[in-house]
């Protein structure tokens, strides 16, 4: 992801400066949050400005594990466009995050917070936002 003009893919897919509550109260020990997504996901399909990535032929995938101790893990694997990974096409990033009935927030309260929506239905989850000004769209099954 860029940072100002090309930031690192600290954050995946991940979730803009949104102030998005966390769950309930505060307490000394780390939150159990059972949420639909809490689990580890696979790409089935991604668009980025409207372009299916996953096409025959293409290696690009997007892995993320969101954990019930608040934090993340984003693999991504052939991204041609450099919009996810800053360089190689393959970059994994991981840290903690925040959310709200429809909205996720990688990295809040930093200056490479990202947002995103999300829904889950079943052992589906889709993805949607804009990074860097490109909108994206995504389709993950829970592995």
């Amino acid at each position: 992801m860029r940072a100002a003009t090309r930031r690192s893919f600290t954050p995946i897919l991940l979730a803009v400066a949104a102030l998005v509550a966390g769950p309930g109260c505060e307490s000394s020990t780390d939150p159990e949050i059972d949420e639909a997504f809490v689990g580890d996901w696979i790409s089935t399909s991604f668009t980025l400005a409207g372009v299916e990535q996953m096409v025959p032929g293409a290696s690009f995938y997007i892995s993320m594990g969101l954990y019930d101790d608040m934090s993340y893990q984003f693999i991504v694997g052939g991204d041609a466009s450099g919009l996810l990974c800053d360089g190689p096409p393959s970059c994994q990033e991981q840290g903690d995050y925040e959310y709200t009935a429809s909205r996720i927030t990688m990295e809040p309260g930093t200056a490479d917070a990202f947002s995103m929506q999300y829904s889950v239905s079943g052992a589906v989850m889709t993805l949607s936002g804009s990074l860097d000004g490109t909108s994206f769209s995504g389709s993950l099954e829970r592995r």
